[in-house]
């Protein structure tokens, strides 16, 4: 016996031999794929040419359909009405602003039930309205605790309530303790619009940035859509985001009031002053990605939005050397808010080619904008989930009430009638009095119809409510009494 397992465990191996093999050569081919592709990505990000995103895909230009059929002048009208377009489409739309603040709502009564005494306030581009479509949702929590170790605890059972409040699954609620700035990433579920929302602790510098950037947009008509379009052809290169190297919003922002202030072209006040009766929006566009792209000096020269000029980096004690472009802070005039970007040349490239498609064009009957930037297919899907989150809400608000719902309605009713010791005036449908008399008979009403316990019969008609041992034995007395 015991030499036939024998044989039996070797001619087993045998078998297995040829697959282990091929296991092993899958295994060492992976790994040098992964190889590979890791030395082409390093190479890549080490080029100067410029990549687009890797989950950007098709561009889409739906402001398309914000322009009228009129005849343009020359490319510079008709790309001025293009970037009117273009900043009316990216305007949040009511249910876009009701489905936030729906969301900031319930964030906020998690705050209070988690967090006592703390208070919670919205920041970033939603509260300035220079947010590109699908923006993400910055909130800030306002709370006297001070110490690292209760931030940290208060962090965690705030992420334990949200998910509890089915505002985003388990899976999508981050606790990021160990940033400079402790937040919470999550993205909420689609009964939410699938939104991304960060929220911080304390981080209340950017209250006074959002009254900067409304009280400058309020003065400069054209600030907010130079800014949209500086963000959206750096977000088409996959260079808006701080946490990969790129340019942070705020820091864009202050590029575009940096330009508007400095006017290195020289051109008429009036064009920047009144860009919508001077219809000067695609002259100062173009002014833009030219500044940028290839006149401003990154190597030796800063941006100082508060002085409204570029200034040299020699001799500035507060500036590193190793920053590759450096923008001042506008309130904290030591702090270099464009620290993350080390990909100057590819920023560089980006801004050129934008510059290098507005120039080819020259026909004004064809579109421009669209050469240069557009938006992705996630873009276009975030603004149909809210048009269908409105039609589903529309929906079920004037949809006829369903039987159960009319019972819960009167259950309400009845026990706030009871509460008040009084009783209000009723509905005269008379479906309702029918489930009321069905399912809320008084306890008086039940008591007069069951028999009593002596054996006397109660001669009541109506719906027998006693058990099935009385109704047994009073059937019995009935038959014995006739």
């Amino acid at each position: 016996m015991l030499i036939r397992q024998y044989h039996y465990n070797n001619l087993h191996r045998a078998s297995l031999r040829p697959y282990l093999w091929i296991c092993h050569a899958a295994t060492f081919s992976q790994a040098l794929n992964r190889r590979l592709v890791k030395t082409a990505s390093r190479a890549v990000s080490q080029s100067t040419m410029p990549v687009l995103a890797a989950d950007s895909g098709p561009f889409f230009y739906p402001w398309h359909d914000y322009m009228s059929n009129m005849k343009y002048r020359d490319v510079n009208h008709r790309l001025h009405h293009e970037i009117h377009a273009f900043s009316a489409y990216c305007q949040s739309s009511p249910e876009e602003n009701s489905l936030y603040e729906h969301v900031f709502q319930v964030v906020e009564r998690v705050v209070s039930q988690n967090i006592p005494g703390a208070r919670l306030r919205k920041s970033g581009s939603i509260v300035t309205g220079l947010a590109l479509p699908m923006p993400d949702m910055d909130l800030v929590i306002v709370s006297n605790s001070g110490s690292k170790a209760q931030i940290k605890k208060q962090l965690f059972s705030l992420r334990d309530g949200l998910a509890r409040h089915r505002l985003a699954d388990w899976n999508d609620v981050e606790v990021r303790w160990h940033a400079p700035v402790p937040i919470i990433c999550l993205k909420t579920r689609p009964a939410y619009g699938s939104i991304s929302v960060d929220i911080g602790v304390n981080n209340t510098d950017g209250f006074a940035v959002a009254d900067f950037m409304n009280d400058y947009k309020a003065k400069m008509p054209a600030f907010r859509p130079l800014a949209l379009l500086l963000k959206n052809i750096l977000s088409n290169e996959n260079l808006n985001d701080s946490g990969n190297h790129g340019i942070g919003s705020y820091a864009a922002l202050c590029m575009c009031i940096h330009f508007l202030e400095a006017n290195p072209n020289g051109r008429d006040p009036a064009m920047i002053n009144q860009p919508m009766k001077s219809e000067s929006l695609g002259v100062l566009l173009s002014d833009l990605l030219h500044y940028y792209g290839v006149t401003f000096d990154f190597a030796n020269s800063y941006i100082s939005p508060s002085e409204g000029k570029a200034l040299p980096k020699e001799g500035v004690s507060w500036i590193n050397s190793a920053w590759a472009f450096t923008v001042q802070c506008l309130f904290n005039h030591e702090k270099n808010i464009a620290a993350s970007l080390s990909q100057v040349p590819r920023t560089r490239t980006c801004l050129q080619k934008a510059y290098a498609g507005l120039l080819r064009a020259g026909d004004p009957s064809q579109p421009i904008l669209s050469t240069i930037t557009g938006f992705n297919q996630a873009v276009l899907d975030h603004r149909r989930r809210i048009e269908y989150l409105r039609d589903q809400q529309t929906t079920s608000t004037h949809r006829a009430p369903s039987r159960g719902e009319k019972r819960m309605r009167d259950h309400d009713q009845d026990y706030n009638e009871r509460r008040d010791g009084g009783r209000s005036s009723r509905s005269e449908n008379p479906l309702n009095d029918f489930d009321r008399q069905y399912f809320h008979r008084t306890s008086e009403s039940s008591r007069s119809r069951r028999p009593a316990r002596e054996g006397i019969y109660n001669d009541r008609r109506g719906p027998y409510s006693g058990s099935h041992r009385e109704r047994d034995q009073d059937r019995s007395r009935r038959a014995d009494r006739y």
